[in-house]
């Protein structure tokens, strides 16, 4: 009786299959007489080497691996709140497998390899927000004759940011990228870093750092942290970069801040002029018409995405509060003065009072006419020896119109109002950065 054909056909392949594993391994420990010592090497090491499994020996110890971050360039997308980090990683580890006599293979002490050929640690990042980015791509490696492989491959890291947009712009971010490896356990890998004094020297780890235009680095600082059922014994280590950003584009200062000092200063000229010249009413539509447009353009620029407004908004909010008050006080001052009726008397008595008073002279110094000026520089140098009432007396002398006075004493409350309120806005919105300030990291 005849086997049938296939089971005939299996038989050959198990037989030729283990003929040429034979034969391969023969080849691996045989050497060719015109073979260099890295050839042989090489053979003797990766030919029956298998990279899907632990580099030890002894599986029940664990695979120390040391992780370097070495940033090379930043950059933040603030309409996505994304963060991308390029830099250079070094892993260093012992394999047990990767290990020779330096004596048999001619004196040599480091073999160079590509991580595609050796075993890799299995280093992922858990917050990515882009598919198909959280490995690490194929590198060139150097062995050790006593079995310490190095590797530093080119990884790059995009990473959501919970941002914070206040300070806009100068605004501060910042960021976490999450390294590790869910496949293999504490107990059979063990991530940690180098020690935290070298991301205090920045030149041990910005050799070749490419400063970016719109952003700086502040800090990188490095943690790690165990993940998983401790109660269990089955936890994973987890790396932890965070690093502090802050923007620094002197074109966004000047397209942003320069404006907002602009209509600062615009607004208080404004309220300087006196009211009853044509000029104001046109500088003053023209400054509200300005905060119209600048408002416009920075809602166009500022980010909509943080987790709170920016103060800027604030600022120019108000701001624009205080040109259309300096808009409307002037015209209301232009009819005012234009009044012929006769004034209260508790309006006379008040204005009266206001203006005998040293902080009304001081107030009214340069608005009254240049006579009534005179009058009160004569009454201010000769201070102790002459009355109010007199100087009171020789400014109703000059302006007999009560209406008029009313209108100059609003104007110059309004303007020290409005000044008050422009610095209070400017200590209150401005940016507290400097209070906790981060050294930029800048190599030496």
């Amino acid at each position: 009786m005849h086997p049938p054909l296939p089971a005939l056909g299996l038989v050959l392949l198990v037989v030729c299959t283990s003929k040429f594993s034979v034969e391969a391994k023969a080849n691996c420990n045989s050497d060719a007489p015109d073979d260099s010592d890295t050839a042989r090497l090489r053979r003797r090491l990766l030919c029956n080497y298998d990279k899907t499994v632990r580099p030890t020996d002894n599986h029940t110890s664990t695979t120390s691996v040391l992780v370097t971050l070495f940033p090379q360039s930043i950059d933040f997308y603030d309409r996505g709140n994304i963060l991308k980090l390029h830099a250079w990683m070094s892993l260093e580890w012992y394999d047990d497998y990767l290990s020779w006599k330096r004596a048999d293979f001619g004196d040599l002490k480091f073999m160079p390899v590509r991580s595609d050929e050796i075993w890799m640690p299995p280093l992922s990042i858990y917050n990515s927000v882009e598919m198909g980015n959280d490995g690490i791509h194929t590198t060139n490696c150097l062995v050790h004759f006593m079995g310490a492989v190095v590797c530093v491959p080119m990884v790059q890291y995009s990473v959501s940011c919970v941002s914070n947009y206040q300070d806009w712009p100068f605004d501060r971010h910042n960021c976490t990228i999450l390294l590790g490896s869910w496949t293999h356990k504490k107990e059979e890998i063990n991530y940690h870093t180098m020690e935290k004094e070298i991301y205090m020297h920045p030149a041990k780890i910005l050799f070749d750092f490419v400063p970016s235009s719109e952003w700086r680095l502040l800090s990188l600082t490095t943690d790690t942290r165990i993940d998983g059922l401790t109660e269990s014994n089955y936890t994973f280590p987890t790396i932890m970069y965070n690093v502090i950003i802050e923007r620094h584009s002197n074109l966004m200062q000047v397209t942003i801040i320069a404006p907002a000092v602009l209509l600062i200063i615009v607004t208080l000229t404004v309220l300087w002029l006196n009211p009853n010249y044509p000029e104001r009413l046109i500088v003053a539509v023209l400054n509200l018409i300005c905060h119209l447009i600048c408002i416009s353009d920075v809602i166009w620029q500022v980010p909509f995405n943080g987790s709170s407004t920016p103060s800027i908004l604030f600022f120019h909010q108000s701001s624009m509060i205080a040109a259309t008050f300096a808009l409307l006080l002037t015209v209301v001052l232009r009819q005012l003065g234009e009044i012929s009726a006769s004034t209260p008397v508790w309006l006379e008595t008040t204005t009266s009072t206001i203006l005998e008073s040293r902080a009304g002279q001081l107030i009214l110094l340069t608005i009254l006419r240049p006579k009534a000026s005179r009058s009160l520089g004569a009454e201010e140098a000769n201070a102790g020896s002459a009355d109010a009432k007199v100087f009171s007396d020789n400014v109703y002398s000059e302006k007999s119109n009560v209406w008029q006075n009313l209108a100059t004493i609003l104007d110059r409350l309004s303007f020290i109002i409005v000044l008050f309120t422009y610095l209070i806005m400017i200590c209150v919105l401005a940016p507290r950065n400097d209070i906790l300030s981060v050294p930029e990291m800048t190599p030496s």
